[in-house]
């Protein structure tokens, strides 16, 4: 198990990109909460982020150490719900995954497929 993190964090250091329009995208909402709730470990995100220098962009992070269920289980999503002691129906989940998708269906909260969208396209619902 840790030579597989191990090769995925060597991966994400040296391989990993932004899909086009992400950082336009993240700097519009740098007045507005924005999460990481990933089933990715807590290495690997901030690996990740900090190869952007978007570290700062994201509180909390959450990742698959900090709950006792992953994704399809809304653990994750509500744990970020807790820590902003919001209701669902004032957060929107970026999701890629199915297990995502059906993480932020059973916290009853909006989702959008990124798989599906630009992020370019969604500069203008800001």
């Amino acid at each position: 198990q840790k030579k597989k993190q191990d090769i995925s964090q060597k991966l994400y250091k040296d391989h990993i990109k932004l899909l086009g329009g992400f950082e336009n995208f993240i700097s519009k909402l740098e007045n507005k909460n924005c999460a990481i709730a990933s089933s990715a470990s807590k290495k690997s995100i901030v690996i990740a982020l900090e190869k952007f220098n978007l570290l700062e962009s994201f509180d909390p992070i959450i990742s698959i150490e900090d709950v006792e269920f992953s994704k399809p289980a809304p653990d994750i999503f509500n744990k970020v719900l807790e820590y902003y002691a919001i209701e669902p129906n004032l957060a929107i989940v970026f999701e890629d995954s199915q297990a995502g998708f059906d993480a932020a269906d059973f916290a009853n909260l909006d989702c959008i497929d990124i798989n599906t969208f630009k992020w370019i396209d969604l500069v203008q619902f800001i």
